[in-house]
């Protein structure tokens, strides 16, 4: 259920603007080293991360063509 937020309710606005800015911060926290990870080494990189955290293991070729 959607519940709205009424300018008179500014006690759960900042509730939920506190809980928001909290889980991206911990997105961030997460995913920041594998970006960086990507940038440094590229394909290697997603090929390790997608065997670690997708469970890949079959090789990946892409076609020439």
């Amino acid at each position: 259920m959607l519940r709205l937020l009424r300018s008179r309710d500014g006690q759960a606005l900042e509730a939920l603007l506190a809980r928001r800015a909290t889980s991206l911060a911990e997105a961030e926290r997460v995913v920041g080293p594998i970006l960086e990870a990507v940038r440094e080494r590229g394909d290697a990189a997603l090929l390790e991360y997608a065997r670690r955290l997708d469970g890949l293991r079959e090789e990946v070729r892409v076609p020439a063509s």
